[in-house]
């Protein structure tokens, strides 16, 4: 798994009235890019907007580590596949 983080240019509109808490959050415009790649050459990405990548990494961590799922970032260069 791999969690980008990238700074869009333009703002995203939240939700009136909405109540953030927590570290790791981020101003408008973060967005955070989560890329699942398959042993069968699959891949499937989904996008987290107003959180950073360590934001997501540490809500991620705990099910990822019961399921022996690494990020892409922790694996061996030569267990790396783009």
């Amino acid at each position: 798994m791999d969690v980008t983080e990238r700074v869009d240019a333009t703002p995203t509109v939240g939700v009136v009235g909405a109540v953030t808490r927590g570290a790791g959050r981020r101003p408008a415009g973060a967005t955070t890019d989560i890329t699942v790649r398959t042993r069968d050459g699959q891949s499937a990405r989904r996008v987290v907007v107003g959180h950073g990548a360590a934001w997501v990494r540490e809500r991620l961590e705990p099910g990822l580590s019961a399921a022996l799922i690494p990020f892409f970032d922790e694996l061996p260069p030569d267990e790396r596949s783009d």
